[in-house]
């Protein structure tokens, strides 16, 4: 197992353990904000709802801290086809 963390840096990222948030894209004020540790459980929501369109964020249990306070990097991407 240590073999694959040293290769892969996003190892870590699909364990059991870490904690993804889910919301309603369409929503504000953290309304229907969920927090899930399984991707399997994520995709049965959006499966089940899938009408409404879902932001899928990685919780960072360390965050980069500039003179101690939180900072982050918004990446957005589009997902224009499932198929390649």
């Amino acid at each position: 197992m240590k073999e694959c963390s040293r290769r892969s840096k996003q190892f870590d990222f699909a364990g059991e353990g870490n904690l993804w948030i889910l919301k309603p894209a369409g929503l504000s004020r953290g309304r229907g904000i969920e927090i899930y540790n399984s991707y399997t459980k994520i995709i049965e929501k959006i499966e089940n709802k899938r009408k409404t369109q879902w932001v899928v964020q990685k919780y960072i249990e360390n965050p980069l801290l500039i003179k101690r306070r939180k900072f982050d990097i918004r990446q957005w991407i589009i997902i224009t086809d499932w198929n390649p």
